[in-house]
């Protein structure tokens, strides 16, 4: 591939005729990811051609944003400065953040570590012996959220992204000893999310409390899911109704592990017990029994708990 060619002339011409592919012809493009990946070596062996190279990862992005994202997401993790930099060129365009989003809410339905394919629906894009595409897609939110050409995205995919990075935490605390400093990048994330969505104050209250170095170190995490939940509730966050919308869906359609189920049940309960003083609606009493019913006797043990600390509803459901 001449995008790789250790000739600068010949792979800055080569570079040019893509990008001139790309601007009106860009169906004509085939084998994005590998194009993505003679980039990113190029890159890594010379820099003088910076700006063209990043453009045409701008381009690609724009035509055939879920190729690029896994692709760009099957670099070892921590990340360098070159891939960093594409990333940045990546998420460059408003018009195709909602699909890079997306994109990696995909990944992140994968644990680190996992082997099985079902975050691509059998086809499996990395090579490597075990998953840290979830690493690697949390270091990139990192990047990506902050953007201002990712403002709206954000917003429209807020909830996605909060219960998603808790997942993330929470996987990422059993596997400690074996990520070591890696296994911060979801925590970092959701900081990160906090910050770009007007809750800058929950994120200074919880660091006040010495909460991020507690659930990093032993901190019980479902406790902690608890105490995120009260303290959004308690600054009142605007994303309360989409939210909790978001929260009973998951519910209802089952989340894929039963750590996730415990987790949505914590962290909707808390919400509920914050923000419903009168008796709740029909579905989530509905929700209540079904959770009392399930056959993880964790769920069960659990959901019981939470109902005595919710008075209003408690002869309802029983």
């Amino acid at each position: 591939m001449k995008l790789s060619s250790p000739d600068d002339k010949i792979a800055s011409d080569a570079a040019s005729i893509l990008i001139f592919t790309l601007e009106f012809h860009a169906e004509k493009v085939t084998m994005v990811s590998k194009i993505v990946d003679a980039i990113y070596r190029q890159l890594c062996d010379n820099n003088c051609m910076k700006d063209v190279m990043l453009q045409v990862i701008t381009l690609l992005t724009c035509t055939s944003p879920k190729k690029v994202i896994f692709q760009l997401m099957d670099y070892p993790v921590p990340a360098d400065d070159t891939l960093i930099q594409m990333w940045q060129a990546a998420g460059s365009q408003a018009s195709v953040a909602p699909h890079v989003l997306k994109t990696i809410l995909l990944i992140l339905k994968g644990k680190p570590g996992e082997m099985e394919d079902t975050v691509t629906e059998g086809k499996r894009f990395s090579l490597d012996t075990t998953n840290l595409m979830p690493l690697a897609a949390c270091q990139a939110l990192c990047t990506f959220l902050p953007l201002g050409s990712y403002r709206k995205a954000v917003a429209q995919y807020f909830p996605q992204l909060l219960t998603t990075l808790m997942f993330q935490v929470f996987y990422n605390s059993e596997l400690k000893p074996i990520l070591k400093d890696r296994a911060l990048y979801a925590q970092d994330a959701l900081r990160v999310l906090l910050n770009c969505s007007g809750l800058r104050q929950v994120d200074i209250t919880l660091m006040k409390e010495n909460f991020w170095d507690q659930l990093s170190e032993d901190l019980c995490y479902y406790h902690g899911v608890c105490f995120i939940a009260k303290t959004l509730s308690e600054y009142n966050f605007p994303q309360f109704p989409e939210t909790l919308s978001y929260l009973y869906k998951v519910s209802v359609e089952g989340p894929r592990r039963s750590e996730d189920t415990v987790i949505v049940l914590l962290f909707l309960t808390e919400l509920l017990n914050n923000y419903f003083k009168d008796p709740l609606p029909e579905e989530f009493l509905v929700l209540f029994i079904n959770w009392i019913k399930d056959s993880n006797p964790v769920v069960s043990r659990l959901i019981l708990h939470r109902i005595v600390h919710m008075l209003p509803i408690i002869n309802k459901v029983d």
